[in-house]
């Protein structure tokens, strides 16, 4: 008997633990490659933005840049200082989902296990392995999530209160937390749970988010509403459209193709089980973002926020399974299945390998090449390692063409790129090469303008000589710029330097804005 309660007395601490243990180890994971293969373009645009304070972006709500902004004052601009806040929020999310789990019913098996999903369904440290919304976004809605499954197991209405309070953040994060608001009322409204609709919490949390979102609603009222046209143009121009059965191809190919039945069996447990029927609307909170995001062609990633829900709800739906049947083989068998997938997937999504390593490894793995999210030719790597490429190279090209100049020239030379990637690159990099800011008319560096250059000279960056050639009298190639490993249309890029424009910039600005 004693010998019983000491394996069960350790059994409990092991699973008690195991949580605590997989966020630690997803943080030192996304730290220790933090420095690997360079700067995201992303994040060059949101270190921009931070040094552009405001209640509103063109292509975003204004958290991001608050956070690059406090994280370059806080530790600094190395990309480990940067990348720490996702890291931090994905070790985060990683206990909201296993204390999800325990309040939908499940034991310490099913804490662990769900514990486990968000470190080996691939795509979640993708995503948390820079610095974007994404991260947040993923968190924030874990967050919501727990609250609600908290409110539908009888816990206080005030909690309503907590929940508008996420939700608001959320939304001066990622507007799609509209789109799951959207469905958490929906949810509600079509099940029994509708109960919950009378009380006046419920809305004074809604209210209590729409005053958060309100400064960027003003924001957006000030400027013409851009998001709705950035919106628009990405999704008739950018994003690869899909079909649903594409989607969840792709989503099932991202999360680990492996944990599928996990999170399968948890939408079925959400809708099926009988001991889940107060959490009927989590079900319905899925579905409709589903539909929702396939049908404006959104990227399958969007969806990953309610992603953590379902692996908790598919662990306890497991823990009860081998409940059921009492075999002592079958947990141990699910965590061995999750790990020894997840390790080999593991270099597809965190920038593990050496590139020439990883390229090989990539294309022997094959699944990748299932995922395609913009209107992007294909290069060796993928777009998200991709993306960390050719920023420097850039950088030093321009700089080499902008020390030749004239001394008389370069007080007045304004360095214009095509896109905020380029842009952010020589704001990033091009201070210690002695590089003035750049300017440029992609998304929100349009709002901020020519920085009072005339024009008189100009090295471009990325823009065709024909384009060119209808702003300037003179354009005269100087060099180009890149890196084999960068995306297609950063691989080549053409550095002109331009004289004699048509017009005063300022006049030609309205031509070269655009929002996509």
């Amino acid at each position: 008997m004693d010998n019983q309660i000491s394996m069960n007395t350790s059994e409990t601490k092991l699973y008690l633990t195991v949580p605590l243990i997989v966020a630690a180890v997803l943080l030192i994971l996304l730290l220790a490659t933090a420095g690997n293969y360079g700067i995201f373009r992303d994040e060059l645009y949101y270190m921009a933005c931070g040094e552009h304070l405001d209640f509103g972006y063109v292509d975003h709500p204004p958290l991001i840049g608050l956070i690059a902004r406090l994280s370059t004052i806080l530790f600094g601009t190395s990309l480990p200082a940067l990348r720490f806040w996702p890291a931090l929020a994905g070790s985060a999310t990683v206990l909201i989902t296993a204390a999800s789990a325990k309040e939908l019913g499940g034991g310490r098996f099913a804490q662990s296990l769900a514990a486990l999903t968000i470190l080996f369904a691939t795509v979640f440290p993708t995503l948390l392995s820079f610095l974007s919304m994404n991260a947040f976004d993923i968190l924030l809605v874990a967050l919501c999530t727990y609250l609600l499954i908290r409110i539908l197991n009888g816990a206080s209405p005030k909690l309503w209160l907590i929940f508008g309070l996420v939700a608001g953040i959320g939304l001066q994060n990622k507007i799609t937390m509209l789109i799951y608001g959207f469905a958490v009322f929906v949810g509600l409204l079509l099940t029994r749970k509708r109960n919950l609709l009378a009380s006046p919490w419920p809305w004074i949390g809604g209210l209590i988010a729409a005053l958060i979102f309100l400064p960027n609603v003003i924001w957006q009222i000030a400027h013409g509403w851009p998001t709705l046209e950035f919106i628009s143009n990405a999704q008739q121009y950018k994003n690869y459209p899909v079909s649903l059965l594409d989607f969840v191809l792709q989503l099932t190919v991202a999360l680990n193709p492996l944990t599928l039945p996990i999170w399968i069996l948890g939408l079925l447990f959400l809708f099926f089980s009988k001991d889940s029927a107060n959490f009927r609307p989590l079900g319905i909170v899925f579905i409709i973002c589903l539909i929702v995001f396939v049908s404006e062609r959104s990227k399958f990633y969007y969806i990953l926020p309610v992603i953590p829900l379902l692996m908790a709800a598919g662990a306890v739906g497991i823990e009860r399974f081998a409940r059921l049947f009492s075999r002592a083989w079958f947990k141990p068998a699910v965590i061995a299945v999750l790990i020894l997938s997840g390790i080999p997937l593991m270099p597809l999504g965190v920038p593990i390998l050496p590139v020439d390593v990883f390229i090989p490894y990539s294309q022997a793995i094959g699944l990748l090449e299932t995922i395609k999210i913009e209107r992007h030719e294909r290069v060796a790597l993928p777009q998200h390692f991709a993306d960390r490429f050719g920023w420097k190279e850039i950088t030093e090209t321009v700089a080499g063409v902008y020390s030749k100049l004239p001394e008389g020239e370069k007080a007045k030379c304004a360095i214009l790129a095509r896109n905020y990637g380029e842009a952010g690159a020589i704001d990033y990099f091009g201070p210690e090469l002695g590089l003035p800011k750049a300017i440029c008319g992609h998304n929100s560096y349009g709002l901020w303008g020519t920085r009072n250059y005339l024009g008189e000279i100009v090295i471009t960056v990325g823009f065709r000589k024909e384009r060119l050639e209808e702003l300037f009298g003179s354009v005269e190639l100087a060099a180009t710029a890149g890196n084999p490993y960068a995306m297609a249309y950063e691989a080549n890029l053409l550095i002109f330097i331009c004289r004699n424009p048509v017009a005063p910039l300022r006049k030609l600005w309205p031509s070269l804005v655009f929002y996509i």
